[in-house]
């Protein structure tokens, strides 16, 4: 049901938490945790960008893979 995150949602919600931590308990070490997941979270959505990009020259090397072993495969018959 629960199967995807938000990513600016999660830095938001965990920057917000944060905030109300250190007003109500400004001494805890809680309020570091949070700030810990807000900026596993901002790293998380800079790698998420990164590998969610196509790496073109993978697809034509096994494009070109694919296409060399058919015609290996068809020449041997």
């Amino acid at each position: 049901m629960y199967r995807k995150l938000d990513l600016n949602k999660t830095g938001e919600t965990s920057e917000k938490l944060k905030l109300r931590i250190e007003d109500r308990f400004p001494e805890a070490g809680l309020a570091k945790v949070c700030w810990e997941l807000y900026t596993v979270a901002k790293e998380s959505e800079a790698k998420f960008a990164f590998i969610s990009k196509p790496i073109i020259w993978l697809r034509l090397l096994f494009g070109v893979l694919i296409v060399g072993g058919l015609g290996t495969l068809i020449y041997s018959l």
